[in-house]
């Protein structure tokens, strides 16, 4: 048997390797767990700046409906117009509503759709005209309109916003009378009359039964006033064009007169 210090010597060795060997499974136990935890805080980090990205879009979302709505707000409020008369006479015979470059209708439009309060549900459309002469949130009517439409003066409307398709009147009959009566007499050309219609209204919405004052002109060089109401309107059909004349036999409730607007006295 081997003396008991030698047998010491040949066991430390085995002991000091068996202690490095658990040292080194240690070290390696907390690398691996600081690894993990610095995996976990980074995906911990990673997570929350992705929930505060979500929260700065959610926010940006939020402030761009809220801008929005207001905008829409406000385009909308802008359209209330109150009706008052027509400045001037020769706003008046142009039978356009005259409202102000400023009154909150976009550039591009130039048609609108209005329900007086008195139109018994009634909507009725019109040519409108942007003049400085109107005052900002109001919009004209001469008698004409306000007779036919039902207006009442500081009548406040909404306007619907009208950008086409529209018909185009191929054809027009209307009666005509002169708007005050007088002993006096004026002889009245159709010729003449026809070219001024066209003149005066080229490019206006005109509806059926619609009543509109015309400053007519006489080739003697009177002027007068005359009483206008829509009769009938028939649509131009450009698809049965024949000889360069096209067919206008479809009746309408409104469109668009022009240049070649065809127009039947009664």
């Amino acid at each position: 048997m081997p003396p008991i210090h030698t047998l010491t010597l040949f066991l430390s060795p085995l002991a000091f390797f068996r202690f490095r060997a658990c040292f080194s499974l240690s070290l390696s136990l907390s690398l691996s767990l600081s690894l993990s935890l610095s995996l976990s805080l980074s995906l911990s980090l990673s997570t929350l700046s992705l929930s505060f990205n979500s929260f700065s879009l959610s926010l940006s979302t939020l402030s761009l409906s809220l801008s929005l709505s207001s905008s829409f707000f406000f385009r909308t409020m802008a359209l209330q117009l109150e009706v008052t008369k027509t400045p001037s006479t020769d706003l008046a015979v142009r039978n356009r509503l005259p409202v102000h470059p400023d009154c909150g209708i976009p550039a591009d439009v130039n048609h609108i759709e209005i329900s007086p309060k008195d139109g018994n549900g009634h909507t009725f459309k019109f040519t409108i005209e942007r003049s400085g002469k109107m005052k900002s949130g109001q919009i004209g009517a001469n008698v004409a309109q306000r007779e036919w439409a039902h207006l009442s003066l500081k009548e406040t409307l909404t306007p619907s916003l009208l950008r086409g398709p529209f018909n185009v009147a191929g054809k027009i009959v209307v009666d005509i009378d002169l708007w005050k009566k007088s002993s006096s007499q004026m002889r009245v050309k159709a010729e003449e009359l026809g070219v001024q219609f066209r003149e005066a209204f080229e490019r206006t919405i005109l509806t059926q039964g619609q009543i509109l004052v015309m400053e007519f002109h006489a080739s003697g060089g009177a002027k007068t006033n005359m009483r206008v109401q829509i009769r009938e309107i028939f649509k131009l059909d450009e698809r049965t064009l024949t000889d360069g004349a096209a067919s206008s036999t479809h009746p309408v409730r409104d469109a668009l007169a022009t240049s070649q607007t065809s127009v039947e006295f009664k």
